[in-house]
């Protein structure tokens, strides 16, 4: 049985209508209310034209037959809203990243062609520079403002959205959903600028509830059933993960909470807030999140023993962020994946308190369990490698996988192939698949180092750092070589109060790595540089290699 998200989400709505979907600040809003909110959003886009222009058969992989809404701005209720009242109105939401620059904000509505902007008003001045600089008021089919504390009144041709949210009808939206409706989802951009990525919201409903439906009733009893469990998500829904947290959460008649202040990561809040509300889940994104989280509890007084699980993605969690973590929360654990927006969640690994002892090795870092459709490739991308192969391959996934990249055919064809006739992602990871199934992440392609022939994975030069007690954190990138062509550089940032040498970090990468993988030179700085998501920066990092070569 396929479906869609908006006949999933109707049908949790009427088994738990009372039950609360959303919490942020003093608001409370409940499925009934979010469903109706939903539903008026879809009614206001369809009467503006916004919705389905072709169905998905008439198209190819990289082409969208829909409306694009264009979704710019910080963690709030009104982010879900969106994205759930353009489904209804066979329309799609896309994330935009809140802190690009006007150059960077007009590539990507240009290259969505977005036709709605929806926003806060503390980004009203971005949004009216653009539409002036493309001369056009008929340019977008609307604009929507959302009321903010920044205290500011509706600019240019922006509509109130809590005024048009109200005024719109009720009434169930005249559509007709389908499994073959599009989500789209931008990539970060870490590695060159962002890509729209094509999902089918029948793989995507797959692929968060992690099997095919037998019927929407064994979904509903499942949220009938089950406690309640509370989710507070702390990365930005402007990134994939959060996005998807907070779907998965929804498909399950949870509550989702979302941060007072969504300017930045503020650990004390986090902390009260887990206990005030007695989470059960978090997510996060490396120890860009963790670290700080930690530091926080060794600082106050904290019950947050009411979590569960803690959900990692995007990058590595240390070890003695973990121990520390489990110590305050003994009945948690600790669930670390790697995917990405070309595939979803690939593989995964479970740490629980009693396995602390296993974190002290640099190598549990790297090693995940398959999801069932994941497989490894072969270096050309011809074949599937077998448990136990020589070197490394590509992971990949079949079955529930995008279309392909928005209006990019070259692109798509490229990470989306078939091998004797059977479709896979293959988003660019680097792995070796272990004679026992387990997955060995090596790294991206895009921060593999080629060094004297030799391929080495900044992840893995990166785990072996962190197991150096005095690091907080690190970056490793590379810099031009006369010798070896290339050599490896880390970029480390020092824990508050401690020091470090180049002999310390180099000891203890020697206890994990070949010689051949230790960093030739070593950068320390006050703070290593993340995006809001915890993913590292790239190109800061690749720049300050690079002054350091001779």
């Amino acid at each position: 049985m396929e479906l869609c998200v908006s006949d999933i989400f109707r049908a949790i709505a009427a088994a738990v209508p009372e039950r609360t979907a959303i919490v942020h600040r003093d608001k409370r809003i409940s499925y009934a209310e979010l469903d109706e909110r939903t539903d008026r959003l879809a009614n206001l886009f369809l009467s503006k034209g916004i919705g389905l222009r072709s169905e998905r058969k008439e198209l190819e992989d990289w082409q969208s037959g829909q409306d694009h809404i264009a979704i710019y701005m910080r963690n709030r209720p009104e982010y879900l809203e969106v994205l759930l009242g353009a489904m209804k109105a066979r329309a799609t939401g896309f994330n935009v990243n809140f802190r690009f620059t006007h150059s960077e904000l007009a590539y990507l509505l240009n290259n969505a062609r977005a036709s709605t902007i929806v926003f806060e008003s503390i980004f009203a001045e971005q949004i009216d520079a653009l539409v002036q600089a493309r001369n056009d008021d008929d340019s977008y089919k609307l604009l929507l403002q959302i009321g903010d504390q920044s205290d500011l009144g509706v600019s240019g041709k922006a509509k109130h959205y809590e005024t048009e949210i109200i005024t719109s009808a009720a009434t169930l939206p005249d559509t007709s959903p389908s499994p073959d409706d599009i989500f789209l989802l931008f990539t970060g951009g870490t590695t060159g600028m962002p890509k729209g990525v094509l999902w089918r919201q029948a793989d995507v409903i797959t692929t968060l509830i992690g099997t095919k439906l037998d019927s929407i009733d064994a979904l509903t009893h499942r949220a009938v059933e089950r406690p309640v469990q509370r989710f507070l998500l702390l990365p930005p829904f402007m990134h994939g993960t959060a996005q998807w947290n907070a779907m998965s959460a929804l498909f399950g008649g949870n509550e989702i909470h979302i941060q007072h202040n969504t300017d930045s990561l503020q650990p004390e809040e986090i902390l009260s807030q887990i206990e005030r509300e007695s989470i059960n889940v978090i997510s996060m994104v490396g120890d860009a999140f963790g670290r700080p989280i930690c530091e926080a509890l060794r600082a106050g007084s904290y019950d947050i023993s009411s979590l569960k699980h803690v959900l990692n993605s995007g990058a590595i969690l240390s070890p003695e962020v973990k121990a520390e973590l489990l110590d305050a929360a003994p009945l948690a654990s600790i669930v670390d994946t790697i995917g990405a927006s070309e595939s979803g969640p690939q593989a995964k690994k479970i740490t629980a308190k009693d396995e602390l002892a296993c974190l002290k090795s640099s190598s549990h870092e790297t090693k995940f369990r398959a999801g069932p459709t994941t497989v490894v490739v072969d270096e050309s991308r011809s074949k599937l490698l077998a448990p136990g192969h020589d070197g490394e391959g590509w992971l990949a996934k079949r079955t529930t996988i995008p279309f392909g990249y928005l209006d990019d055919r070259e692109k798509t064809r490229a990470t989306f192939i078939k091998i004797d006739g059977v479709r896979y992602s293959v988003p660019g990871d680097r792995v070796r698949l272990l004679g026992d199934g387990a997955i060995e992440f090596c790294g991206r392609e895009a921060t593999t180092i080629n060094s004297g022939g030799e391929k080495i994975f900044a992840e893995e030069v990166e785990a072996a750092i962190r197991m150096t007690p005095a690091v907080e954190d690190v970056i490793v990138s590379s810099r031009p070589s006369d010798r070896w062509g290339n050599e490896v550089v880390a970029i480390v940032q020092t824990r508050a109060g401690r020091t470090v040498t180049d002999e310390d970090v180099l000891n203890e990468c020697a206890k994990h790595l070949a010689r051949f993988k230790l960093p030739k030179a070593i950068v320390y700085v006050d703070q290593v540089k993340r995006g809001d998501n915890g993913k590292a920066d790239i190109k800061w990092a690749k720049n300050l290699a690079k002054a350091t070569a001779k």
